[in-house]
């Protein structure tokens, strides 16, 4: 094999590699469906509250 093959082969090794790190659809559950909850928590959030914010970030209801 020549040196040029072994490069392309290289380069085509990277290119795919990189194409499948790519997005495949959105991070969100779907409506209306709950996230799954962490082992340590004994109730699941509800869906319709953002999760991690802190209470600066919350609107006050």
């Amino acid at each position: 094999m020549s040196g040029a093959m072994i490069r392309f082969g290289l380069l085509a090794g990277a290119v795919l590699a990189l194409a499948a790190c790519g997005k495949h659809g959105p991070l969100e559950p779907p409506a209306g469906v709950t996230p799954p909850k962490p082992i340590w928590e004994t109730q699941a959030p509800p869906a319709d509250t953002p999760a991690n914010q802190p209470p600066a970030a919350q609107p006050k209801a």
